[in-house]
């Protein structure tokens, strides 16, 4: 694990560990992370810094995955695990980004990357009703994926993929063809 790795991974794990949204300092980061203050200033200026830098390559990873995905239903389906499979990985960063002393601009963009997604998967033409059913589906899945990281993780993310695009089936009642 390179030096940035490091205080990336030692910023994670003292939001996830302390579960609050109270800014850590770099000492406590420095610590955690088994460097000196001075080795922090190559890489960052400030703590927000670095969660700025886990939310940007963060959603650099997901944004590689969804390029095709909506091609056919089975690219639906492929990106659908890919992504499932970026998130689980990065498992300990979605919950810090998206739990309950997350980023608020973590959960807005993911909350339109998913609804874009689905305006498409539908072809939605901006009716009220269409809208409706993609914010409620899209803070369902956020909600969902959420409480499969925290209480689910041995849950495979094949099964979690299934279960996703079951809703969204069910929901808008899209074509499972195509």
């Amino acid at each position: 694990m390179n030096t940035r790795e490091k205080i990336r991974a030692a910023l994670l794990h003292l939001r996830y560990e302390n579960k609050t949204a109270d800014p850590l300092t770099i000492t406590q980061v420095c610590k955690e992370a088994g460097i000196a203050r001075s080795t922090f200033y190559t890489y960052y200026d400030s703590t927000d810094d670095v969660l700025q830098d886990i939310y940007e390559s963060t959603f650099e990873k997901l944004e590689q995955i969804d390029e095709n995905a909506l091609a056919s239903r089975h690219q639906l389906e492929v990106s659908t695990l890919d992504t499932l499979r970026v998130i689980r990985s990065y498992r300990e960063a979605f919950l810090v980004l998206m739990g309950d002393y997350g980023e608020k601009l973590f959960h807005a963009r993911s909350l339109r990357h998913i609804e874009a997604h689905l305006r498409a998967l539908v072809k939605a033409e901006g009716k009220a009703e269409d809208e409706l059913k993609i914010r409620f589906l899209a803070e369902g899945i956020l909600a969902a994926i959420l409480l499969w990281l925290e209480q689910c993780p041995e849950l495979p993310p094949e099964d979690m993929a299934d279960l996703l695009l079951g809703f969204v089936d069910d929901i808008l009642q899209t074509d499972k063809t195509k």
